[in-house]
């Protein structure tokens, strides 16, 4: 008679019980316990894998992204960080003129689902909101990043907006770009959270 229990009690632990009778045998790789299925071998070859992969990714998380000028990856940050800092300020104190104090001659502006090209346009673009004497701009980074050859940088982070009563909230970027020794505007834009 086939005893059920010690069967079941081989599959689960993976005892070699062996079943009296030739009628019911069962090869002994199906009633084995699933970690013995696998042969060493194949064992050692997906512990290799993991272990090769999981290193990879270690060394990949702790390398630092390969820069060709290493000489300035916190300092140029810091410089296009603070230049954002003062085109805020600027704006904030002196209006339009703090405002397009900080913008290259050739930057472009992406405003109210249009491109305003050009110093100049973005002046006449900006002059009738900053007319309003009810409004008031400010901005605070929250990323800063600049290319290898430490040229170009982008800065963003959250805006308000303030026309009268009214305030808007949104997020904005600002890619810079180094005149004549300077950090300057090259393209500005901002998105208001719905």
């Amino acid at each position: 008679m086939l005893n059920l229990r010690k069967l079941e009690y081989r599959v689960i632990t993976g005892t070699k019980y062996q079943i009296p009778s030739a009628k019911y045998r069962i090869p002994s790789t199906t009633l084995q316990h699933p970690a013995t299925v696998y042969n060493r071998p194949m064992r050692h070859l997906i512990l290799l894998l993991l272990l090769a992969a999981g290193l990879q990714t270690s060394i990949a998380q702790n390398t630092p992204p390969h820069r060709a000028a290493q000489s300035h990856p916190r300092g140029v940050e810091m410089e296009v960080r603070d230049a954002d800092l003062r085109f805020a300020r600027e704006t904030a104190a002196r209006g339009l003129d703090g405002w397009m104090d900080s913008f290259a001659d050739d930057a472009t502006v992406i405003a109210a689902g249009r491109t305003v090209e050009g110093k100049q346009a973005i002046r006449e673009f900006f002059s009738a909101v900053f007319a309003d004497k009810t409004y008031s701009l400010t901005w605070t980074p929250t990323r800063v990043e600049t290319s290898a050859d430490g040229t170009l940088g982008y800065t963003y982070g959250n805006y308000e907006a303030h026309y009268g009563s009214t305030v808007r909230h949104g997020l904005y970027v600002t890619v810079w770009r180094k005149v004549g020794g300077q950090w300057k505007v090259a393209l500005d834009l901002g998105s208001p959270l719905p």
